[in-house]
């Protein structure tokens, strides 16, 4: 008999973004036997929080061993380029009135 693999498919730490509803949808790939088979987490994500997370993955090769394997989660907010300096900031001056 081969033996068994669970191996996480894709990136691992997984980038997430703040608010958006998590979706595993990378999983995990099982392999035994000369048969594969990709498997999905049911864990639940709170990405309305900044932090990391781990989820994971479970598979039984028929008869034997439980395998496991992780992935870490990480959610985080977008980073915003586009929010205006101050002017101080952007021209290196501090802006002034004055009256006519």
């Amino acid at each position: 008999m081969a033996s068994a693999t669970l191996v996480v498919n894709g990136n691992n730490p997984a980038q997430w973004p703040l608010n958006q509803v998590w979706s595993d949808n990378l999983g995990a790939r099982f392999t035994h036997d000369g048969l594969a088979a990709t498997i999905y987490s049911t864990t639940t994500v709170d990405t309305t929080i900044s932090g990391t997370t781990t989820i994971d993955y479970w598979a039984q090769v028929p008869g034997a061993q439980w395998l496991h394997t992780t992935r870490t989660v990480v959610v985080e907010a977008a980073a915003n380029d586009n929010l205006p300096l101050p002017l101080s900031s952007a021209t290196g001056t501090d802006a002034t009135t004055t009256t006519p």
